[in-house]
This record gives structure tokens, C-alpha cells and sequence, in this order.
């Protein structure tokens, strides 16, 4: 159920959904984001009862409600795990784990553990109009938009903390290849976006994957690599690579702009969407990193 709605989910963006690893300036529809996580288990756990009916597993469907006890309590824990926690909006995962095990009891009381009455007979299809006028409702309440303040300040908070980490471990590596706070700040900033998306918990398991593959990313910088590498070799690697575009396009567009030197240098380390999503941290970063 965890992995399953969190992939719905990451394909829900243009429907309104706010992916956790999306750092650009808007945090999609709150309406839409609130009913997934509400309603998402909540259907998962339905059709799960639905297939434990009709294969005649029917004792089973009693330990349902554990499953969204466990699975709030997993989504919790794998924020800590993966050092994503300052983005997390405490009062709404609050709400929305609360109104989503409510609900779903209030359903496996009501619903659910009644066999007969869970599987509807053919004339009740006649309540798609209730739902199409809900789905209307919907519609209208989700065109409203809401403030990105609070959301904006999380995710400064957490590229903040992260940031200071990755000096307090890195600064020495970084600055044999940065000559000025710009050039540090763009290590930084490819640092921050590696580690969110492969934070240390999963990188402990990269020295695995050479024993089936000749070739992997590895390390904080996620450089391409055929044999193990500490972590500020990574690091070290990356920078240097990294910078390396950052200057090579500075040097031969006298008339360019740091930005667009940025832009080509992300490109060329891992593509233009990268580079897209790397740029939304880089803008988050204080301009004045520390020595």
C-alpha cells in the first residue's frame, strides 16, 4: 500500500498532487493532495477486501485496520529514515492519518465485514449519480488555490539543515574545486538533491549492485563508477566534474550569464529535467555558504 499509492501519486502531479521530491515554487492542488492521502489506502484497503471475498479468504479481512495503523506509522518513520522530516506538515499528516483511519473504520464497521453488503448488486449502480455530483463538488473545491508560504518555508527549513550537514562532512572536498561561494553553492546544491532522492539508508546498498552490474552510481555525488568509492571520493569526483562544465561554458560565452553556465553544467551532469529540479534547490540556498 506504501509503495503503491506514493507511485499513483507521483503520477497524479498534472492532476494536482505535490510529489515530496518536487522543489519548485508550487506545491500543487491542497485539495486534491489532502483527499489521495485521505481516501488512497482507504480504496487500496477496499479492493483488498473485495479480493480477500472472493477468495474465500473472508477471516482476513478483520485485520485490515491494522494495515493503515502501520502503513501512517511507515510513512512517518521513512521521513526520519531518509532525513526528510523539516518537510513534512505535521499538522496535515496529523488530520488527514486521523480522517483517513476514522473513516475507514467508520466503513469496515458500517461496510466493510458485511459481505453481502459490500458487494453491491447490480441496481445500486444507480448511485454513480451521487458520486458524479460528489466529483462535481470536487471539482469546484479544488479550483481554489491555496497559500505556499508555509509549504516554501519547510522546504527552506530543510534545505537549510542540509546544507550545513553536507559542510560540516564535505567542506574540505568542495572547496579543493570551488573558488567562490556560486561554484560552492552549486556542489551544494547536487548534494542536496542527490541525498534526497538516494538518501544514506539506500546508498549503504550500492556496493551490492557491483555484484551484479559493472557500472553504477555511487556515493553523494552519484558518480558513475566500476569499483567501490567512499564517500568524498564521490564527492571529490563530482565536484570536480561539475565545475569543470560550469567553467567551460563560462569561458567560451563571454556574454552568458551564471545562470545559464548552472543550467548547461546540470545538463551535462545528468539532464535537462535535472537540471530543472537541482535550480529549485540552488534558489534556496542562503547566496553566502559557510567556509
Amino acid at each position: 500500500m506504501f509503495f503503491a499509492t506514493n507511485w499513483i501519486g507521483k503520477h497524479s502531479i498534472s492532476s494536482g498532487y505535490f510529489q515530496l521530491g518536487q522543489f519548485s515554487q508550487i506545491s500543487g492542488s491542497y485539495a486534491f493532495s489532502a483527499m489521495y492521502r485521505i481516501f488512497a489506502p482507504i480504496a487500496f484497503l477496499c479492493v483488498i477486501a473485495i479480493i480477500l471475498y472472493w477468495t474465500n479468504h473472508d477471516a482476513f479481512v478483520q485485520t485490515l485496520p491494522y494495515a493503515l495503523y502501520l502503513y501512517f506509522a511507515l510513512r512517518l518513520v521513512f521521513n526520519f529514515a531518509t532525513d526528510r522530516i523539516e518537510l513534512v506538515n505535521f499538522p496535515e499528516f496529523i488530520l488527514t492519518s486521523v480522517a483517513s483511519v476514522i473513516t475507514y473504520l467508520a466503513l469496515h464497521e458500517l461496510v466493510v465485514t458485511k459481505k453481502d453488503l459490500f458487494i453491491p448488486d447490480p441496481q445500486d449502480v444507480g448511485t454513480a449519480l451521487w458520486l458524479s455530483l460528489a466529483a462535481f463538488i470536487y471539482k469546484t473545491i479544488n479550483s481554489i488555490e491555496t497559500s505556499e508560504v508555509k509549504a516554501r518555508r519547510r522546504r527552506v527549513l530543510y534545505v537549510t539543515k542540509q546544507a550545513s550537514k553536507y559542510t560540516e562532512r564535505y567542506a574540505k572536498q568542495i572547496r579543493q574545486y570551488a573558488i567562490d561561494d556560486d561554484e560552492y553553492n552549486l556542489v551544494m546544491a547536487v548534494l542536496i538533491y542527490e541525498g534526497f532522492n538516494r538518501p544514506a539508508i539506500v546508498r549503504r546498498l550500492e556496493p551490492i549492485l557491483l555484484l551484479f552490474k559493472t557500472r553504477v552510481t555511487m556515493g553523494p555525488m552519484q558518480v558513475a563508477t566500476t569499483t567501490p568509492i567512499s564517500d568524498e571520493t564521490s564527492v571529490s569526483i563530482g565536484a570536480e566534474r561539475l565545475l569543470s562544465s560550469y567553467r567551460e561554458f563560462l569561458g567560451s560565452h563571454e556574454q552568458s550569464s551564471s545562470w545559464q553556465a548552472i543550467n548547461y553544467a546540470l545538463s551535462e551532469y545528468n539532464g535537462h529535467q535535472y537540471a530543472a529540479e537541482v535550480e529549485d534547490i540552488l534558489a534556496l540556498i542562503p547566496r553566502k555558504a559557510d567556509n
